[in-house]
């Protein structure tokens, strides 16, 4: 078992206010990366009609507040040279800002500031309404967005993993009548008991520490969270075939159940491995399909990882209708011998020699520590659990991963998606 994947010492504490700090010394040229952690993403719409809502406060937090209102924001960030961003999953939405150390206690003024006061009225709420429903259509002119929309409605029928990450039409449409709403989902989540505050890079760790917990510590609220309907188990395989308007080579995505992140899981970490041996560039079926055969020109597959039971996805773009069923079928006799004679010895070795290369090769600098570190942080609390799954990532043997791989890629549980050009 390789100790500490993620070979860095961090400082943990608790504030006061509930508020979790990671301080993370890396080397890093003379840059600090600070990662402000919301656990409220796509699961969290579980309200009907609500859906988009995580997502529509990645736009709304760059509205500021009273104190940095939009323009003084951006004039401040831009001023200190900072690299800003942000996005949203299914379980979180991180905010992230790169700069220089010297910097950081001002960037840390302005970011606790927005988080504790976020101020909007009702026509920037619609302004950014219209811009979230703009992005929704452009995802539309994506094949593989339109694929995941139909794959995801397909598999789940009330939990809202369900619905892509943007959210659904339905509530997109109707959300800029939605303001008093807005104000709710932000009071019920943007609390520091549901946040996770990491310092990445050159920064010193009592001081970094000393530092957020003196910004942060007027941010105040408690989490309120709505509770999330349980998906029914699935029985029986799903298919669903989706006619594209515009022009694109056939598409199939593959789902099959699996279980929640838990950095003890086996067949999580299993699921993991299986990606990576069964359909990763260097595995056998890849080279069959998109080397040999060319039936394909991508094949690809990970595993969700996420606080409820998700999906573990196979997805190939294939070169011609005619080879759609052939990949299926490649696809799916890959799965029954993952379970059957799944990677031993040598090969085994080598995937995860693969798996830990490439999670250190994601670990180059505070913005790429913060960018891989945040999925997990919010899922495991802490770095010690991240690094416990890592471990148990690189330590499973072939017994648990025939055995897990034989309930992974079950049928019963197994939803089928393509995609074909209308006619």
């Amino acid at each position: 078992m390789i100790r500490r994947p993620i070979p860095f010492t961090p400082t943990e504490l608790l504030c006061d206010n509930g508020l979790r700090v990671v301080v993370l010394p890396t080397p890093s040229r003379g840059l600090v990366s600070l990662w402000t952690i919301v656990r409220a993403g796509s699961r969290d719409e579980a309200e009907d009609g609500l859906g988009g809502f995580a997502h529509f406060f990645e736009h709304m937090m760059f509205r500021g507040s009273e104190r940095f209102p939009a323009d003084v924001y951006n004039r401040e960030m831009t001023r200190l040279g900072a690299d800003v961003n942000a996005f949203t999953s299914t379980d979180l939405t991180a905010y992230h800002v790169t700069l220089l150390p010297a910097d950081l206690d001002r960037a840390l003024e302005i970011e606790a500031d927005r988080f504790a006061n976020l101020s909007y009225d009702e026509q920037a709420f619609r302004d950014e309404a219209g811009a979230v429903w703009g992005e929704y259509l452009k995802g539309l002119a994506d094949p593989w967005f339109a694929l995941e929309e139909r794959l995801l409605e397909t598999a789940f029928r009330v939990h809202p993993y369900g619905h892509t990450v943007i959210g659904p039409r339905r509530d997109l449409e109707r959300m800029p009548e939605l303001f008093e709403t807005s104000r709710e989902f932000y009071r019920r989540y943007y609390t520091p008991d549901n946040a996770i505050a990491l310092l990445v890079g050159d920064v010193e760790r009592d001081r970094g520490a000393a530092m957020v917990r003196e910004r942060f510590g007027g941010w105040r609220g408690a989490a309120q969270p709505v509770e999330v309907p349980v998906e029914p188990a699935q029985d029986a395989p799903r298919q669903v075939t989706v006619r594209f308007a515009g022009r694109s080579l056939p598409l199939v995505w593959i789902g099959c159940r699996m279980p929640a992140f838990d950095p003890a899981s086996e067949p999580v970490a299993a699921a993991v491995v299986l990606a990576e041996a069964g359909f990763g560039r260097n595995a056998p079926l890849w080279r069959r399909l998109v080397v040999d055969e060319r039936r394909a020109i991508r094949l690809e597959a990970w595993a969700d990882l996420a606080r409820d039971p998700r999906l573990f996805h196979v997805r190939a773009a294939v070169r011609s209708a005619d080879d759609v069923g052939p990949v299926v079928d490649a696809i799916e006799d890959e799965m029954r011998r993952l379970a059957d004679a799944p990677p031993d010895g040598a090969q085994l070795d080598d995937v995860r020699s693969h798996l830990l290369a490439g999670l250190r090769l994601r670990l180059e600098s505070p913005g790429a520590v913060g960018m891989t570190l945040a999925p997990l942080l919010a899922l495991a609390g802490g770095l010690d659990a991240v690094n416990r799954f890592w471990e148990q990532v690189l330590s499973v043997d072939a017994a648990t991963l025939g055995r897990c791989a034989a309930t992974l890629f079950d049928p019963a549980g197994r939803t089928v998606a393509r995609l074909e050009e209308a006619p």
